[in-house]
């Protein structure tokens, strides 16, 4: 019994909604289909962080950048041939403006669940620059509440690859939820 219900405790943790995609919101309305004839054969990837977030560091803009490349490719192996390519016609530019990277506290969500929240934020602001023209802008999230010894042991990286998931999915034009 005390098996089962350790490989229970086990699978909750290694299931938890710390790895779970995102939330996605339009701010403004897609202007042209990614899905167009014409297509993008390039994506190039950059981040910028709102608000005075300092939090953030170039390292960690970097893991997710290239965990947001790893779900694009998982998902879409055959979608673009090039990323971060230079600038020109052909490529979808994609800014990752950060205004939330908070780890919370630790101590609080193992006391309670809902308490010392963790948040990722960004909006995702989809260009064109070939034809100057904004494709689109969305708000990406990935907020982590529970509660004890999962609460208290999970980190903001775990939040990451939910929050890539979620920005390849505006990425590839599946905003549903």
């Amino acid at each position: 019994m005390k098996r089962i219900l350790l490989a229970a405790a086990l699978a909750l943790l290694a299931t938890g909604c710390a790895t779970s995609r995102g939330s996605i919101a339009a701010i403004a309305p897609s202007n042209i289909g990614l899905s167009s004839p014409a297509g993008f054969t390039g994506l190039a990837i950059n981040t910028t962080t709102k608000y005075g977030l300092t939090k953030l560091t170039d390292s960690d803009r970097e893991r997710i950048i290239a965990l947001v490349i790893a779900k694009v490719k998982e998902r879409a192996p055959e979608r673009f041939s090039a990323f971060n390519p230079p600038p020109g016609p052909g490529v979808l530019h994609a800014t990752i403006a950060f205004h939330q990277y908070d780890e919370g506290n630790a101590f609080a969500r193992a006391m309670l669940a809902g308490l010392g929240q963790m948040h990722i934020a960004a909006d995702v602001i989809l260009e064109d620059r070939g034809r100057a023209v904004q494709i689109g802008r969305y708000q990406v999230t990935k907020t982590f509440a529970w509660g004890g010894l999962y609460g208290a042991v999970t980190k903001l990286t775990d939040l990451e690859p939910g929050f890539a998931e979620a920005v390849a999915a505006v990425l590839l034009g599946d905003t549903s939820e």
